[in-house]
């Protein structure tokens, strides 16, 4: 649409530009506040366990969110579609763990058994998100953003 806009003269490409950076900023941004508020939670403490995995899972769900963002200039918030398209992008491991992540975050979120391995997976999620987000601050910086 914002393209469109650009074809009608009531835009500039150089605004379109200004308008996806800032975007892509404000959704890492989120994403960065979602991993830092996971990290602050006791690990340790049961009750925190599934808000840890949930917080984290988010953290990367947006990082990929702006990763696609800026790098196809179109948004995708499919919580399906975007591991996918993550594979094609960023690397099939980055896709994977975000599609696992996905499925544990559900679990934890709407089942009410919790895993077994809750403690493990609560851990491994604080380091996979931190991970993730890296891996796409790296790739974002270096196409110029500083978020």
């Amino acid at each position: 649409m914002l393209y469109r806009l650009v074809e009608l003269g009531y835009l500039t490409q150089t605004q379109v530009t200004d308008l996806i950076n800032r975007l892509v900023s404000e959704r890492f941004r989120k994403a960065t506040a979602y991993l830092d508020f996971a990290q602050r939670l006791d690990a340790e403490v049961v009750l925190n366990q599934p808000h840890i995995i949930s917080r984290c899972y988010y953290a990367m769900y947006h990082a990929a969110r702006a990763f696609v963002l800026h790098t196809r200039r179109a948004d995708l918030d499919d919580h399906e579609r975007l591991p996918m398209v993550l594979s094609q992008m960023l690397g099939t491991q980055h896709g994977e763990m975000l599609g696992k992540w996905r499925e544990v975050r559900n679990q934890v979120d709407y089942s009410p058994y919790a895993p077994v391995d809750l403690n493990a997976l609560t851990k491994a999620a604080l380091a996979d998100a931190a991970a993730l987000l890296a891996a796409c601050h790296s790739v974002l910086r270096n196409r110029g953003m500083n978020r």
